[in-house]
């Protein structure tokens, strides 16, 4: 993400384009995947 911004959640959907991020205790996000510089899963 832009300035090296981190968040944590759950893909819930993604396309060709963009990923939709769900989120507890926050609002859910939807991401352009050129944005994001990479993911990493959690153990």
């Amino acid at each position: 993400m832009v300035g090296g911004e981190e968040v944590v959640g759950t893909i819930e959907y993604y396309d060709h384009s963009f990923i939709r991020l769900t989120r507890q205790g926050e609002p859910n996000l939807f991401i352009f995947k050129h944005d994001i510089k990479y993911l990493q899963e959690e153990a």
